[in-house]
Protein backbone atom coordinates (compact mmCIF):
# COMPACT_ATOMS: atom_id res chain seq x y z
CA UNK A 1 0.00 0.00 0.00
CA UNK A 2 1.20 3.47 -0.72
CA UNK A 3 3.02 4.67 2.60
CA UNK A 4 0.81 8.46 2.93
CA UNK A 5 -2.66 6.51 2.61
CA UNK A 6 -3.36 7.02 5.84
CA UNK A 7 -0.67 9.81 6.86
CA UNK A 8 -1.78 12.52 9.32
CA UNK A 9 0.27 15.00 7.96
CA UNK A 10 -2.49 16.62 5.61
CA UNK A 11 -3.65 19.49 3.62
CA UNK A 12 -7.16 21.58 4.26
CA UNK A 13 -7.90 20.02 0.73
CA UNK A 14 -7.25 16.32 2.15
CA UNK A 15 -9.33 17.09 5.02
CA UNK A 16 -11.90 18.45 3.46
CA UNK A 17 -12.66 15.54 0.86
CA UNK A 18 -11.74 12.98 4.54
CA UNK A 19 -14.65 14.43 6.05
CA UNK A 20 -16.72 15.09 2.81
CA UNK A 21 -16.33 11.14 2.46
CA UNK A 22 -17.21 10.68 6.48
CA UNK A 23 -19.74 12.66 6.12
CA UNK A 24 -21.19 10.54 2.92
CA UNK A 25 -21.02 13.54 0.89
CA UNK A 26 -18.70 12.57 -1.04
CA UNK A 27 -19.30 11.91 -4.77
CA UNK A 28 -17.84 8.69 -5.49
CA UNK A 29 -19.05 7.77 -9.13
CA UNK A 30 -17.60 11.25 -10.68
CA UNK A 31 -14.18 11.79 -12.24
CA UNK A 32 -13.02 13.73 -9.19
CA UNK A 33 -10.82 12.72 -6.28
CA UNK A 34 -12.15 11.35 -3.23
CA UNK A 35 -11.10 9.37 -0.24
CA UNK A 36 -10.37 6.04 0.50
CA UNK A 37 -9.49 3.49 2.87
CA UNK A 38 -7.39 0.46 2.62
CA UNK A 39 -9.89 -2.10 1.62
CA UNK A 40 -11.42 0.00 -1.16
CA UNK A 41 -7.31 0.78 -2.18
CA UNK A 42 -6.76 -2.62 -2.21
CA UNK A 43 -9.64 -3.38 -4.44
CA UNK A 44 -8.68 -0.37 -6.47
CA UNK A 45 -5.17 -1.63 -6.99
CA UNK A 46 -5.83 -5.12 -7.86
CA UNK A 47 -8.65 -4.30 -10.47
CA UNK A 48 -5.93 -1.76 -12.20
CA UNK A 49 -3.40 -4.61 -12.20
CA UNK A 50 -6.02 -6.35 -14.53
CA UNK A 51 -6.33 -3.57 -16.34
CA UNK A 52 -2.67 -3.55 -16.99
CA UNK A 53 -2.31 -7.03 -18.03
CA UNK A 54 -4.87 -6.55 -20.18
CA UNK A 55 -3.03 -3.76 -21.92
CA UNK A 56 0.43 -6.12 -21.91
CA UNK A 57 -1.20 -8.75 -23.94
CA UNK A 58 -2.87 -6.09 -26.72
CA UNK A 59 0.90 -4.65 -26.74
CA UNK A 60 2.65 -8.26 -26.95
CA UNK A 61 0.06 -9.05 -29.77
CA UNK A 62 0.96 -6.08 -31.70
CA UNK A 63 4.81 -6.63 -31.30
CA UNK A 64 4.25 -10.51 -32.27
CA UNK A 65 2.42 -8.56 -35.63
CA UNK A 66 5.22 -6.43 -36.01
CA UNK A 67 7.79 -9.61 -35.72
CA UNK A 68 5.80 -12.03 -37.99
CA UNK A 69 5.86 -9.34 -40.89
CA UNK A 70 9.59 -8.42 -40.66
CA UNK A 71 8.88 -4.70 -39.73
CA UNK A 72 9.77 -5.12 -35.79
CA UNK A 73 13.38 -4.14 -36.39
CA UNK A 74 12.15 -1.15 -38.16
CA UNK A 75 9.79 0.38 -35.90
CA UNK A 76 9.81 2.41 -33.06
CA UNK A 77 7.47 2.13 -30.66
CA UNK A 78 6.35 4.35 -28.15
CA UNK A 79 4.20 3.56 -24.72
CA UNK A 80 3.02 5.97 -22.48
CA UNK A 81 -0.02 7.67 -20.79
CA UNK A 82 -1.61 11.27 -20.55
CA UNK A 83 -1.36 11.23 -16.71
CA UNK A 84 -1.09 9.50 -13.23
CA UNK A 85 -3.71 8.22 -10.80
CA UNK A 86 -3.56 8.74 -6.83
CA UNK A 87 -4.79 5.06 -6.33
CA UNK A 88 -4.59 5.53 -2.95
CA UNK A 89 -1.73 8.02 -2.76
CA UNK A 90 -2.54 10.21 0.16
CA UNK A 91 -5.45 8.30 0.91
CA UNK A 92 -7.02 9.73 -2.41
CA UNK A 93 -8.92 7.69 -5.89
CA UNK A 94 -8.74 9.19 -8.97
CA UNK A 95 -7.36 12.40 -10.31
CA UNK A 96 -7.24 16.10 -10.24
CA UNK A 97 -6.08 19.13 -9.24
CA UNK A 98 -3.95 18.13 -6.63
CA UNK A 99 -0.42 17.42 -8.30
CA UNK A 100 1.48 14.76 -6.06
CA UNK A 101 3.80 12.66 -8.22
CA UNK A 102 1.55 9.80 -8.69
CA UNK A 103 -0.22 11.96 -11.31
CA UNK A 104 2.51 13.64 -12.82
CA UNK A 105 5.20 11.14 -13.23
CA UNK A 106 3.40 8.93 -16.29
CA UNK A 107 4.74 5.70 -18.04
CA UNK A 108 6.97 6.21 -20.80
CA UNK A 109 8.79 3.43 -22.89
CA UNK A 110 10.84 4.56 -26.14
CA UNK A 111 11.94 1.07 -28.12
CA UNK A 112 13.33 1.86 -31.08
CA UNK A 113 16.17 -0.04 -32.91
CA UNK A 114 19.94 0.69 -32.73
CA UNK A 115 19.70 2.83 -29.70
CA UNK A 116 23.09 2.83 -28.21
CA UNK A 117 22.05 1.82 -24.92
CA UNK A 118 19.02 -0.21 -24.51
CA UNK A 119 16.65 -1.16 -21.82
CA UNK A 120 17.88 1.82 -19.89
CA UNK A 121 16.37 4.45 -17.49
CA UNK A 122 17.10 8.16 -17.54
CA UNK A 123 16.42 10.37 -15.08
CA UNK A 124 16.00 13.26 -17.79
CA UNK A 125 12.87 15.79 -17.38
CA UNK A 126 10.81 15.50 -19.85
CA UNK A 127 6.76 16.01 -21.12
CA UNK A 128 4.65 14.89 -23.48
CA UNK A 129 5.59 18.18 -25.42
CA UNK A 130 8.55 16.09 -26.56
CA UNK A 131 6.78 13.24 -28.35
CA UNK A 132 5.69 14.66 -31.10
CA UNK A 133 8.55 16.51 -31.97
CA UNK A 134 10.95 13.27 -31.15
CA UNK A 135 8.45 12.10 -33.85
CA UNK A 136 9.32 14.38 -36.32
CA UNK A 137 12.67 14.60 -36.05
CA UNK A 138 12.95 10.26 -36.17
CA UNK A 139 10.96 10.82 -39.68
CA UNK A 140 13.05 13.69 -40.71
CA UNK A 141 10.69 16.20 -40.52
CA UNK A 142 10.77 19.90 -39.53
CA UNK A 143 8.84 20.96 -36.42
CA UNK A 144 6.23 23.41 -37.33
CA UNK A 145 7.18 27.52 -36.54
CA UNK A 146 6.37 28.09 -32.66
CA UNK A 147 6.45 24.16 -31.46
CA UNK A 148 6.78 23.71 -28.08
CA UNK A 149 8.68 20.82 -26.69
CA UNK A 150 12.43 19.41 -27.79
CA UNK A 151 14.09 16.26 -29.60
CA UNK A 152 14.46 13.81 -27.17
CA UNK A 153 17.35 12.15 -29.27
CA UNK A 154 19.91 13.40 -26.21
CA UNK A 155 17.93 11.34 -23.44
CA UNK A 156 17.44 8.59 -25.57
CA UNK A 157 21.39 8.02 -26.86
CA UNK A 158 22.71 9.22 -23.08
CA UNK A 159 20.74 8.51 -19.80
CA UNK A 160 22.47 11.07 -18.04
CA UNK A 161 21.93 14.05 -20.46
CA UNK A 162 19.72 17.23 -18.71
CA UNK A 163 16.62 16.80 -21.21
CA UNK A 164 14.43 19.83 -19.99
CA UNK A 165 15.22 22.73 -17.34
CA UNK A 166 11.68 22.49 -16.51
CA UNK A 167 8.32 21.73 -17.42
CA UNK A 168 4.49 22.87 -17.14
CA UNK A 169 1.98 20.89 -15.96
CA UNK A 170 -1.69 22.40 -17.04
CA UNK A 171 -5.25 21.33 -16.21
CA UNK A 172 -8.22 23.03 -16.93
CA UNK A 173 -11.16 21.46 -14.94
CA UNK A 174 -14.36 19.81 -15.63
CA UNK A 175 -16.04 19.12 -12.23
CA UNK A 176 -16.56 21.35 -8.99
CA UNK A 177 -14.08 19.95 -5.81
CA UNK A 178 -12.28 20.81 -3.10
CA UNK A 179 -14.24 23.69 -1.72
CA UNK A 180 -14.12 25.62 -4.87
CA UNK A 181 -17.56 27.04 -6.55
CA UNK A 182 -16.61 26.22 -9.47
CA UNK A 183 -13.98 23.94 -11.55
CA UNK A 184 -10.40 24.73 -11.20
CA UNK A 185 -7.53 25.93 -13.26
CA UNK A 186 -4.16 24.12 -12.00
CA UNK A 187 -0.83 25.20 -13.50
CA UNK A 188 2.08 23.08 -11.58
CA UNK A 189 5.69 24.44 -12.63
CA UNK A 190 8.59 21.25 -12.34
CA UNK A 191 12.35 21.68 -12.19
CA UNK A 192 14.70 19.13 -10.57
CA UNK A 193 14.67 21.41 -7.24
CA UNK A 194 11.17 22.86 -6.88
CA UNK A 195 7.79 22.49 -7.86
CA UNK A 196 5.20 25.57 -7.90
CA UNK A 197 2.16 25.08 -8.54
CA UNK A 198 -1.15 27.84 -8.51
CA UNK A 199 -4.74 27.05 -8.51
CA UNK A 200 -7.59 29.06 -9.59
CA UNK A 201 -11.20 28.66 -9.37
CA UNK A 202 -13.30 29.46 -12.84
CA UNK A 203 -14.95 32.48 -10.75
CA UNK A 204 -11.46 33.49 -8.84
CA UNK A 205 -10.84 32.09 -5.58
CA UNK A 206 -6.49 31.45 -5.90
CA UNK A 207 -4.52 29.23 -4.22
CA UNK A 208 -0.14 28.72 -4.54
CA UNK A 209 1.16 25.87 -3.49
CA UNK A 210 5.36 25.83 -3.95
CA UNK A 211 6.49 22.19 -3.22
CA UNK A 212 9.88 21.81 -2.47
CA UNK A 213 12.05 18.97 -4.46
CA UNK A 214 13.43 16.38 -2.96
CA UNK A 215 10.80 16.00 -0.30
CA UNK A 216 11.45 18.38 3.04
CA UNK A 217 9.00 19.59 5.57
CA UNK A 218 5.52 20.52 6.06
CA UNK A 219 4.85 24.76 6.91
CA UNK A 220 1.53 26.92 6.18
CA UNK A 221 1.48 30.35 6.30
CA UNK A 222 -1.73 32.71 4.99
CA UNK A 223 -1.38 35.36 3.40
CA UNK A 224 -3.65 38.75 4.08
CA UNK A 225 -5.91 37.82 1.41
CA UNK A 226 -8.04 34.76 2.92
CA UNK A 227 -8.35 32.90 -0.42
CA UNK A 228 -4.62 32.84 -1.19
CA UNK A 229 -2.22 30.31 0.38
CA UNK A 230 1.21 29.55 0.33
CA UNK A 231 3.13 25.94 1.01
CA UNK A 232 5.79 24.22 1.31
CA UNK A 233 4.39 20.88 0.70
CA UNK A 234 6.55 17.42 0.89
CA UNK A 235 5.60 14.32 -1.47
CA UNK A 236 5.54 10.52 0.20
CA UNK A 237 7.72 9.05 -3.00
CA UNK A 238 11.28 8.25 -2.17
CA UNK A 239 12.20 9.77 -5.26
CA UNK A 240 14.08 13.28 -5.93
CA UNK A 241 13.18 13.81 -9.97
CA UNK A 242 9.63 13.91 -11.82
Amino acid sequence: MPTSLGSAGVTPALTRLRAERAAGRANTLGTMPFAVDERESREAIALSYGMISMVDDGIGRILQTLAEVGQLDNTVVIFTSDHGDFMGDHGLMLKSTLHYQGLVRVPFIWSEPGLPQPGVATAALHSTLDVARSVLARAGLQPYWGMQGMDLAASLADPAAAGQSAVLVEEDGHEVGFGFDAPARRRGYVRYSARIGACRSMKGATGVSCMTWPPTRTRWSTCSMTRHTRRSVPDSSSGSRV
